[in-house]
């Protein structure tokens, strides 16, 4: 029972990183310019802010005993971070209704996420 917790200590620390460093109270360009699309620090509130408070909801209600939660966090860990990749090495087509994401890291999101599900 308190795996659930201990796992979700990662993206906790990190939503404290996220809140402490969006609100300026302390400064670091590299984490800004690494996580924001803009490298507005205010942008760590919105979906970085909103994804790590997913994984720690996530986490802690879904844990091991829900293939949904499992899925969820794999979609969201490892199909996220194979779009980020792709995406920035290869998304010169963007989607029509969001010129900020592309077509190649969608897929890949899409792609990834599915085969770490599995596995």
């Amino acid at each position: 029972m308190e795996a659930r917790y201990f796992a979700a200590l990662v993206p906790f620390f990190n939503c404290l990183r996220l809140i402490i460093y969006g609100l300026q109270l302390v400064k670091d360009e590299g984490l800004v310019k690494s996580v924001s699309r803009e490298g507005n620090p205010r942008e760590l509130l919105r979906g970085p802010l909103y994804y790590v408070l997913i994984l720690i909801l996530c986490s802690i209600l879904f844990w091991r005993e829900s293939p949904v939660g499992m899925i969820s966090l794999a979609m969201m860990c490892g199909g996220d971070g194979f779009a980020d990749i792709m995406g920035r090495r290869f998304g010169s087509i963007k989607i029509p209704y969001n010129q900020q994401k592309s077509l190649v890291g969608s897929l890949s999101m899409f792609l990834f996420g599915v085969l770490i599900s599995i596995g």
